[in-house]
């Protein structure tokens, strides 16, 4: 477990798959992902497990023991892809990008490179939050309804 000022990171586990399907679920986050489509409880169950089987690097953010978000990245061709989601009453107050770095550093320190994000452009919060941990524009993917970021 790490400290984050008056957070806690510490890697997911599968008690929080249905706090994580109510957050995946949440319409916000929904409307900010690649795909807006509602995720049905046993299909987020099957991705739960296989994800915490797997080599992905994922924190959840707490909050004097509460969960309030979640970081990960997959890894994907030699490098990943990370995904950020925050519950309502944690998002707009700096927590996305704090946590967006901590889990880039982990995948880096992985030696994955590039870590990439795919951030829908009318999606500002997120891409001012992932700009500020230090992603940069690298162009669009798969048309115009997604934008490339990579670390460094």
């Amino acid at each position: 477990m790490s400290a984050l000022g008056r957070a806690t990171l510490r890697p997911a586990k599968e008690a929080d798959e249905g706090w994580l399907w109510h957050l995946a679920n949440d319409p916000a986050v929904r409307l900010g992902s690649l795909s807006t489509a509602p995720i049905p409880r046993g299909e987020h169950q099957s991705w739960m497990a296989h994800l915490l089987r797997s080599e992905a690097v994922h924190r959840i953010l707490e909050l004097q023991g509460v969960p309030v978000g979640w970081a990960r990245v997959e890894p994907s061709g030699g490098g990943g892809r990370v995904s950020v989601a925050l519950f309502p009453g944690a998002r707009r107050r700096g927590w996305g990008t704090p946590l967006i770095r901590v889990v880039t550093t982990l995948a880096c320190d992985r030696g994955w490179s590039p870590i990439t994000a795919e951030i829908r452009p009318e999606n500002v919060g997120s891409r001012r939050a992932f700009v500020a941990a230090g992603y940069h524009l690298h162009g669009e993917a798969d048309g115009p309804y997604r934008v490339l970021y990579r670390a460094g």
